[in-house]
């Protein structure tokens, strides 16, 4: 779909990778979770922290691979901060044709929503703490190459950028699985939130600095956080609403990330 939108307009865009992407994305892994959960009951932080990390994990193998297809040659942006070499702009409609077979291949159906999420206090905080971690977490995993392109000129070491820290993203929603377990969501949710905080707004430091290795630390240490935010939110869920009704409660959490990339 996005093959066609993107050759369409913007705000196509926006409805295809943003409202169909994220509902998708929503429905694909809720099985997986909640069949993990059932297995290690005393253990769900390291269980879902597990099935989400190997969904973090994604971006080690399609960033380069995105960045291979569409920039093989490593074309500099141009003083605008934009790519204009008319081949490199031709292949970027037919990257999405290749992805998408790459996942028809890998994806399996996922669970279709049934019924209603329990009415609760509950479901209402962790839908809006949900929503608002997703604003920044959306921003940073989809601007932070855009922002390095301001003083950092090579592509393909963006793109090295994106795949180390989609590492640490999977990495990370293990260790902060396991942390949970052992202390308290609150706590870890806490550090999570204000160490994003910290980065986020200590941002505009790296770009005075200049350097590489800073960014690259940076956005490491951001998507370490955000493997925490998708690591205790299925955590919470389980702890509040129970294995049975994990399914349908998480998969109505996941509407809140189509609204806050809106």
């Amino acid at each position: 779909m996005t093959y066609y939108s993107i050759q369409h307009s913007f705000g196509a865009v926006l409805v295809s990778m943003g409202f169909f992407a994220s509902f998708g994305s929503s429905i694909a892994y809720n099985s997986i979770l909640t069949t993990a959960q059932r297995w290690f009951p005393e253990n769900v932080g390291l269980a879902g922290g597990m099935i989400v990390g190997g969904y973090g994990c994604g971006a080690f193998i399609l960033s380069p691979l995105q960045t291979g297809f569409i920039n093989p040659l490593d074309y500099r942006v141009n003083e605008d901060g934009f790519f204009t070499q008319e081949d490199l702009l031709e292949r970027v409609p037919q990257v999405f044709i290749v992805m998408a077979v790459v996942f028809a291949l890998l994806q399996t159906v996922g669970l279709l929503f049934i019924g209603q999420p329990l009415e609760s206090k509950t479901f209402l905080l962790l839908f809006l703490s949900l929503a608002s971690n997703a604003v920044w977490v959306q921003l940073v995993s989809g601007l932070y190459k855009a922002y390095g392109q301001k003083f950092i000129v090579s592509d393909l070491y963006l793109s090295m950028v994106g795949s180390v820290a989609s590492v640490f993203n999977a990495c990370s929603r293990v260790v902060w699985g396991v942390v949970a377990d052992k202390t308290s969501y609150q706590f870890s949710m806490a550090i999570v939130c204000t160490v994003g905080a910290a980065i986020v707004w200590l941002l505009p430091t790296v770009r005075v600095a200049g350097d590489p290795v800073f960014f690259l630390a940076a956005v490491c240490t951001l998507f370490t956080c955000i493997g925490g935010t998708y690591s205790l939110f299925p955590y919470i869920t389980h702890k509040c609403f129970g294995s049975t009704n994990f399914g349908i409660v998480y998969g109505f959490l996941q509407c809140s990330l189509v609204r806050s990339i809106h």
